[in-house]
């Protein structure tokens, strides 16, 4: 779209594939989705993240992926060959490009770095990797509030009319339920 002025794209790591969305973003944090789709592979395996790094080298329109964010909360298998060390990997090799992210329940800020300088078999890592938390109820609220944006002001989350069922539906699978503590969680 006309708007966009820089593209990102979040990828969460499940065990046999890797989820993607690419988003353009403009002015007031107006934001289009431009693609999204699944990269099937087992994800502790080094397959799915050469075809990932073609992703985050394809042109859009002329332009990179200025961000890519991965989540790296997933966890299944050994721990020599986790799919979140995959992730650490993955973003050493595109460092300034690829973050790894971890969502966490409730947090004094929506976002907050921290710097990975271990390796998990032990070794100090050259010039750390900093590793972002996001709080995940923030954002999912964000969201809903994007979705629900007047179009007539900027600041819309925009999906395209022939936008899939299934990703509408991952979008909205999770609702907020008040505890009788008075807390949301979603």
């Amino acid at each position: 779209p006309e708007g966009v002025k820089a593209i990102t794209c979040g990828v969460d790591v499940q065990k046999r594939k890797l989820v993607y969305a690419v988003r353009g973003w403009g002015f007031s944090m107006e934001s289009w989705l431009i693609e999204a789709g699944e990269i099937w592979g087992e994800t502790d395996q080094r397959a799915v993240w050469a075809e990932l790094s073609a992703l985050l080298d394809r042109r859009f329109a002329e332009r990179l992926i200025r961000r890519m964010g991965i989540d790296s909360g997933f966890r299944p298998g050994d721990k020599w060959r986790r799919p979140d060390n995959l992730v650490y990997e993955f973003c050493m090799q595109h460092r300034g490009r690829a973050l790894p992210t971890k969502g966490r329940d409730r947090m004094s800020k929506p976002l907050s770095p921290s710097m990975i300088d271990v390796t998990f078999r032990g070794k100090t890592m050259p010039k750390g990797l900093q590793l972002w938390h996001l709080d995940s109820d923030y954002f999912k609220s964000w969201l809903v509030a994007r979705l629900t944006w007047p179009t007539d002001q900027p600041g819309r989350y925009w999906v395209p009319q022939d936008v899939t069922d299934d990703y509408c539906l991952q979008l909205t699978a999770e609702t907020r339920v008040l505890k009788p503590s008075g807390q949301a969680t979603g």
